[in-house]
């Protein structure tokens, strides 16, 4: 049925989370997706070389002064 969840999902998920509620177990997973899309997007800055000048010793050093 349309807006059911999986049951043995939710308990996995709530046993990985430690969460005892339905609403607490839903809120740890999509508190954990944001957190992982939000790592995967920095991890894709980094591979655009966002952060590359910090491997420069004078960037940093300048930024000192």
């Amino acid at each position: 049925m349309p807006g059911e969840a999986d049951d043995a999902l939710v308990q996995d998920a709530a046993e990985v989370l430690g969460t005892a509620t339905i609403k607490a177990t839903v809120h740890g997973v999509l508190t954990e997706l944001v957190a992982a899309a939000r790592r995967r997007h920095f991890v894709e800055l980094l591979d655009e070389g966002a952060l590359d000048d910090l491997a420069d010793p004078d960037v940093p050093a300048e930024a000192w002064r």
